[in-house]
């Protein structure tokens, strides 16, 4: 399993369109073209206008496929370009181990 895990600064008091934005985004992608097998949106609780996006997927190609695709930066640019300070990084990474204890 391999991780995509996005880091972002929303302009203060754009918390709530951006989540309502991801959400919708997420769900009409996952429709259409696929992708990861879950994601999760983190609100920071030490900064309310700081969060993370995760996304679990099956493979390291089709992770790579999605985060390097034009189509995706255009949208994400389009939906979300006004929403972000400036501050944004992206981390792909490798599970190496997960325990579930739900």
């Amino acid at each position: 399993m391999f991780m995509r895990i996005n880091w972002g600064k929303i302009k203060h008091g754009c918390w709530d369109e951006y989540e309502e934005k991801y959400i919708r985004t997420a769900n009409e992608q996952q429709e259409a073209v696929g992708g990861p097998v879950a994601r999760w949106l983190l609100r920071d609780l030490d900064d309310e206008d700081a969060g993370y996006a995760v996304s679990l997927w099956n493979t390291e190609e089709e992770m790579r496929t999605y985060t390097t695709s034009g189509d995706v930066r255009k949208r994400i640019e389009k939906e979300f370009g006004n929403l972000f300070t400036g501050e944004f990084s992206t981390k792909l990474c490798e599970v190496k181990h997960s325990t579930d204890y739900l």
